[in-house]
């Protein structure tokens, strides 16, 4: 499929387009490296780091490569979290809006972890694969992570302003606007 990578000469590539962002030394056959999109809680590499100790797993299989952009897609809260006690962030596709986040590289144990906390076995998140814009006008294929519809509610869903914060600061870490989040967060740009 399109979400294969290949190790060719050393390097790893994605199919379809080879950016240099997307290219990686092979350190390991059996542990392949992926491009992932994060932009709600999983820009807080504090909050990542927590879940890893807590759950048992290594946080060094993410590695921020740089910050993007999700063109027509919203943030939007419509889906509830017991743990997060309210609230958690998810994107739809929305005409002329616009989720800012980062690009990750993720290794296999990254990717089981990551799994693990969004509740994939649990159905509550679900991995697709979209295309969003570096800062530098490029194109990437990312992997990401959706509310599936099980989950998904059709009214807001407040989240709680530590769980906004936590959003908040990943944003500001990496100079990138906040407003979509504010707007979200208050249920304004529910659909």
């Amino acid at each position: 499929g399109s979400d294969r990578v290949f190790c060719i000469g050393g390097m790893i590539l994605q199919p379809r387009k080879s950016f240099p962002i997307l290219r990686k030394r092979c350190e390991n056959l059996s542990n392949p490296v992926i491009t992932y999109f994060g932009y709600g809680s999983n820009l807080n590499s504090e909050d990542w780091k927590q879940f890893c100790s807590n759950e048992g797993f290594e946080s060094k299989g993410l590695r921020e490569i740089c910050k993007a952009r999700l063109p027509n897609y919203s943030l939007i809260f419509h889906q509830d979290s017991i743990s997060r006690k309210g609230g958690v962030a998810d994107i739809v596709e929305m005409e002329g809006k616009c989720v800012y986040g980062a690009l990750f590289e993720m290794d296999a144990h990254a990717r089981e972890a990551m799994d693990e906390k969004e509740g994939v076995r649990f159905n509550t998140y679900q991995p697709i694969w979209i295309e969003v814009r570096t800062f530098e006008d490029e194109i990437v294929k990312a992997l990401t992570y959706v509310t599936t519809t099980r989950k998904r509610k059709n009214h807001f869903v407040a989240p709680t302003e530590e769980y906004v914060d936590l959003i908040r600061i990943g944003l500001l870490e990496r100079g990138l606007p906040t407003e979509n989040l504010d707007f979200a967060s208050r249920g304004e740009n529910f659909v």
